[in-house]
């Protein structure tokens, strides 16, 4: 599988690959949320999980905040594994809550999309795709890259 996403800060240029294992970790009865991956070291109990990061912008939102657009390979499939692995990072996705994201009046939801879905059952292989649904693109709409190259890859998802 393959994802698109934004995220607060700077990630660095891709490609490159976060293999941090993950936990799960349960919340307390009070909390709004059930349970969460928690990055780990090695030795900390948790399952292998590797993220790569691919194709890589700099951007800047309407009030002048420093975001990340990427995309993104899963090689794992954990529960929350790149909202785990890029909180870990230090760079959320944005309206994240759960894992450290901002929340911005132009994005009403976690800016995450799966993109692209790439596998063999045998006969072949089936590739298929996706578009960018119509509120991420408008959340783009309000954002600017900082480079040429960024114009170039945010013109392919606006």
């Amino acid at each position: 599988k393959e994802y698109v996403c934004l995220c607060r800060g700077r990630l660095s240029p891709g490609p490159w690959l976060i293999q941090v294992p993950l936990r799960l970790e349960e919340s307390l009865p009070s909390a709004r949320w059930r349970r969460r991956s928690v990055p780990v070291r090695e030795d900390g109990g948790g399952r292998p999980a590797r993220t790569e990061v691919r194709r890589v912008e700099h951007l800047a939102g309407p009030g002048g905040e420093t975001l990340t657009l990427a995309e993104l390979r899963l090689h794992t499939g954990r529960m929350h594994q790149i909202r785990a692995h890029l909180g870990g990072e230090g760079c959320p996705l944005v309206d994240d809550l759960l894992y450290g994201g901002p929340s911005y009046p132009w994005c009403r939801r976690i800016f995450l999309h799966a993109f692209r879905l790439g596998l063999d059952l045998g006969d072949g292989p089936i590739d298929v795709r996706s578009h960018l649904p119509e509120d991420l693109r408008e959340a783009l709409a309000s954002l600017g890259a900082v480079s040429r190259v960024g114009y170039r890859l945010l013109g392919e998802w606006r």
